[in-house]
C-alpha cells in the first residue's frame, strides 16, 4: 500500500506495516487474528511518535489493533524487505496480491471479505509446503491465523516434517 504524507511512503502487507522516508524504513509487525488482527508497537515509541501517530492515522482497510510488545523498533535501510524469505508474502502469490493494496483505505472489497482473501491464500500456502518446517513452540499466539489455519493445515500436510522447538 502507498500512502503518502509528501515526506514519507506507508505501507500495510499481510503481517507488516512500514513506514519508509529518506533515512530508511520502520517496519511493524502485525499478528494475524481470527478477529481484529494485531499491529505491535515497540517498547521504544515515544522516539519515533511522529512515524506512529502517521501510521494511527490511516484508515487501513482492515479491523487492526495497536498493542504494545517487548520490542524496540531500529530505523533499517529501504532496501530491507518486510517480510522473510519462504513467507506467504515472499510467494509470487503473495507479491500479487500485495500488489492490489488491499488495505489501502476506499479498496473496493470490505475488510472482512479481504482478510478472507489472505486467511484462503495462507491456507493454501500451508497445503502446498513441503519439506522441514520449524515452528517456536511459545511463539504461537492464540486466536492467530497461524495458531487456527496455518498449524493445523501444515499437521495434515503428508509433504511436511514439522519441528516443534521449545516445546
Amino acid at each position: 500500500m502507498n500512502i503518502s504524507d509528501n515526506k514519507a511512503e506507508v505501507r500495510m502487507g499481510w503481517k507488516y506495516i512500514s513506514y519508509i522516508d529518506d533515512g530508511g524504513k520502520y517496519i511493524f509487525p502485525i499478528e494475524p487474528m481470527y478477529d481484529d488482527d494485531i499491529a505491535y508497537l515497540p517498547t521504544n515509541k515515544e522516539e519515533i511518535k511522529k512515524v506512529i501517530d502517521t501510521i494511527q492515522a490511516i484508515k487501513w482497510n482492515r479491523k487492526l489493533v495497536y498493542k504494545d510488545a517487548n520490542y524496540e523498533i531500529k530505523r533499517v535501510k529501504d532496501n530491507v524487505l518486510e517480510f522473510e524469505n519462504g513467507s506467504l508474502e515472499s510467494t509470487h502469490a503473495g507479491q500479487e496480491f500485495l500488489a492490489l493494496n488491499m488495505f489501502e483505505p476506499g479498496f473496493e472489497l470490505e475488510p472482512e471479505k479481504v482478510h478472507e482473501i489472505w486467511c484462503e491464500l495462507e491456507q493454501r500456502f500451508a497445503e502446498c509446503a513441503e519439506g522441514k518446517v520449524t515452528i517456536i513452540a511459545n511463539s504461537i499466539i492464540d486466536g492467530s491465523i497461524f495458531e487456527k489455519i496455518t498449524i493445523p493445515i501444515l499437521m495434515q500436510n503428508r509433504e511436511v516434517t514439522l519441528f516443534f522447538e521449545g516445546k
